[in-house]
């Protein structure tokens, strides 16, 4: 599980693959497809979605994706934050659909909006106006045949605080007692989050961000293992060597080996 960092006010585009990673982030996520079928897994439920139907991840909703690759798929994919639609925004806060798969009925009025939408996915001025407007008859139709149902999970905010603060101070010898102090939560219920919500512990979790950047680093710079080890957080290489090891399955020479090969 990993938390995605914000998308730009609106994300249009057309896909035949999707992200087969648990993922979550403070934005509305909504798929339709066009060719083939694939299944949809919001907060740990399956639903599968086949032509013509939509799926629907409201924002820090857990989901991911799979279908089978041998076999076509053809899908729109938008990603856009609530605030892009103040006339429902504070429905939007506090509810979760009661399903988050759509039977699309009217398929050819849905699918006109996406067409033109798709005209306009490189934004840039206007290219965003004309999308925004598209976007509120898209959710009008959408949320007119979705029954949503209040949402008594954690705080979306508070997620979104707790995540952030660990992506700009994972570098730093972090604790759960750092977070207690700067957010003002109490550190077994920020605990609680991290495994209930994100599926990950704290620590997995600051390992995960520690790993990603290190990654990127023996990627794209020349720096050796010891430093790049320090710059994300390590205090020893070994500690550094043996975590990279278990959630990549190689060491990080071996990793920038098959990188420098490519």
């Amino acid at each position: 599980m990993y938390y995605q960092s914000s998308h730009p006010t609106i994300t249009f585009s057309v896909a035949h693959s999707l992200v087969p990673e648990e993922h979550l982030h403070n934005e509305i996520e909504i798929i339709y497809c066009t060719k083939g079928s694939f299944e949809a897994i919001i907060d740990s439920k399956k639903y599968v979605i086949n032509e013509g139907d939509m799926s629907i991840a409201f924002p820090n909703q857990s989901h991911y994706y799979l279908h089978d690759k041998h076999k076509e798929l053809s899908v729109y994919l938008m990603i856009f934050k609530i605030q892009i639609l103040p006339e429902i925004e504070e429905t939007l806060k506090t509810s979760i659909p009661d399903s988050p798969k759509l039977i699309v009925k009217d398929r050819e009025y849905l699918e006109s909006i996406l067409l033109e939408m798709n005209k306009y996915k490189q934004i840039d001025g206007y290219s965003l106006l004309r999308l925004s407007g598209l976007l509120k008859l898209l959710s009008a139709y959408i949320f007119e045949n979705t029954n949503l149902v209040n949402n008594k999970k954690t705080d979306p905010a508070l997620i979104e605080n707790i995540v952030n603060y660990c992506n700009c101070n994972y570098t730093s010898d972090i604790h759960l007692s750092d977070l207690e102090k700067n957010l003002h939560v109490n550190k077994f219920y920020i605990s609680h989050i991290f495994n209930e919500k994100l599926k990950i512990s704290f620590t997995e979790y600051i390992h995960t961000l520690r790993v990603e950047a290190a990654k990127k680093m023996l990627q794209n710079s020349d720096k050796t293992v010891t430093e790049i080890a320090y710059n994300v957080g390590y205090n020893t290489v070994r500690n550094f060597n043996r975590i990279f090891l278990k959630l990549t399955g190689i060491t990080p020479i071996e990793y920038k080996k098959t990188k420098i090969k490519k």
